[in-house]
């Protein structure tokens, strides 16, 4: 892949492109966030994963995020640019897991559990039934997670905290608390 420039950029943005990547092969692991900034607790999860899936672990950033104003060119070089030269970075511009599912089938996605809480969350679909016919994506797509617990208000909240619909259940592996550990946010580096 050729390095990211101002007119691939556009192509992304304008839809000609579906992501861009640092790399000519399709990514397998994928670690997601908007890295802002890249801290330890992200380099962490990434040794860890790329250790325990044995395959290389892409960085992805998405452009477009509902929450959140689109990425320009240069805080997008910004952020790539903390990155190490040795690292696989993608971007795209598809901000829901199910996109990603289905932009990346057969890869696993590598997330914390307060993303993952919002992943399985009925408020962020038109109800219920809409949610888990949605959710079925993953097995569709044949996407795994790799589950990070984290410290959220206070108490540190793992896999079994979290209400996975039953049929994409077997689609999520964690990592234990005794396995790993960092209590470190981007939101908390920027205050």
């Amino acid at each position: 892949m050729e390095a990211l420039n101002k007119q691939n950029f556009e192509d992304l943005i304008k839809g000609k492109e579906s992501f861009l990547s640092s790399s000519d092969s399709l990514p397998k692991a994928i670690l997601s966030g908007s890295f802002n900034p890249l801290h330890k607790g992200h380099k962490a999860m990434h040794d860890h994963a790329r250790k325990a899936l044995d395959l290389d672990i892409f960085f992805e950033v998405c452009i477009q995020n509902a929450d959140k104003p689109t990425l320009n060119y240069e805080e997008v070089t910004n952020v790539i640019d903390q990155f190490n030269s040795s690292d696989n970075w993608l971007l795209t511009k598809v901000g829901k897991f199910t996109e990603k599912a289905m932009l990346f089938p057969d890869s696993t996605f590598i997330l914390g559990i307060d993303t993952l809480a919002r992943v399985v969350n009925e408020k962020f679909y038109l109800n219920k039934d809409q949610m888990l016919a949605e959710l079925e994506i993953f097995n569709a797509n044949n996407n795994n997670f790799l589950v990070f617990g984290r410290k959220v208000e206070g108490s540190f909240v793992s896999l079994q905290d979290i209400n996975i619909p039953e049929h994409i259940n077997s689609r999520f592996t964690e990592v234990t608390e005794q396995d790993f550990r960092l209590d470190i946010s981007s939101t908390e580096l920027r205050s």
